[in-house]
């Protein structure tokens, strides 16, 4: 009975490869232009089709900004699924190396990137670069690792498909070099890399148990966040800045905080707090570039 139920997922899964590897073909044979139509359209699509997203998302937004009207909360649901499919369209150019990095770099302001890269140069143990789900974190990623001279690594979790990963996912996301940690066990590559005076990149906006993380406020609501960050900047006093690839125009910008120091007095639980506030920071001055559609507050389903 196992047996029979591990090779129905992994039919599962190679069908849900096979069919991505189609989508992404047929996006080979599309100029640019109808492209990034058809991304448009798709996310419109998403926003009508996916009821329980689409409500995650309204719910979220009236959590975080309760001063907007409903009107407004569905305007900037749309936004947000726009946004989204504009990016879909590049990283899939990227992917399929319609998107040179040489390109990449011309479409994208990174008048802010000698802040990381002088902070990296004083850094004795490595930088610790903090970001969330915003702007478009993929392409910031590959960007980054191309733009330092440094090796360069990000924490992520592996997808459960494992064809996905392996001949997607992965590829994609290692193009200009990144070294992937998976959560599993990443703690020793991280250090590792860290420890060369490299730089390592966590994604820390999603949710997290309580015992994995801490709790702290986001968005002036009590929500459970890694505490790894934290812990790995109280530990090893590595220096953290929080960077961004925001959607401006046709192109990007970078956004590169000042250095988040930690302090005598500091504790994990505030220096979580402090990552989780450059965050915020950042939502509010571009909210409809956030991924609302994830539960970050563990909203009960209605």
């Amino acid at each position: 009975m196992a047996a029979r139920s591990k090779n129905k997922h992994r039919l599962h899964h190679w069908f849900e490869y096979a069919l991505a590897r189609c989508l992404i073909a047929f996006t080979r044979l599309l100029p640019r232009p109808l492209l990034y139509g058809v991304f448009s359209t798709v996310s419109r699509l998403w926003a009508v089709l996916d009821r329980r997203h689409r409500s995650i998302t309204l719910r979220n937004l009236e959590l975080a900004f309760p001063e907007l009207s409903k009107e407004e909360r569905t305007a900037r649901m749309a936004a947000a699924y726009r946004h989204f499919g504009f990016v879909m369209a590049d990283n899939v150019l990227f992917m399929t190396k319609r998107m040179s990095v040489s390109e990449l770099s011309e479409r994208v302001d990174t008048s802010e990137w000698p802040k990381l890269a002088q902070t990296m140069e004083s850094a004795q143990r490595g930088l610790l670069v903090i970001t969330g789900h915003i702007g478009n974190w993929e392409l910031m990623s590959l960007l980054g690792c191309a733009l330092a001279e440094q090796p360069a690594a990000v924490v992520s979790r592996e997808l459960t498909n494992q064809y996905l990963e392996d001949r997607i996912v992965r590829p994609f996301r290692t193009m200009t070099g990144v070294q992937m940690c998976y959560k599993q066990g990443a703690l020793r590559s991280v250090m590792r890399v860290l420890k060369s005076g490299g730089y390592v990149g966590m994604l820390i906006d999603q949710k997290a148990r309580l015992r994995d993380g801490v709790t702290v406020d986001f968005f002036n609501k009590e929500v459970v966040a890694f505490s790894s960050s934290g812990a790995i900047q109280k530990k090893y006093d590595i220096p953290v800045v929080a960077m961004f690839l925001i959607r401006e125009g046709d192109g990007y910008k970078m956004i590169v905080s000042d250095p988040i120091e930690c302090g005598e007095d500091d504790t994990v639980l505030s220096l979580v707090q402090r990552h989780q506030d450059a965050i915020a920071d950042v939502i509010r001055q571009y909210p409809e570039q956030w991924f609302w559609m994830h539960n970050r507050w563990r909203l009960p389903r209605e």
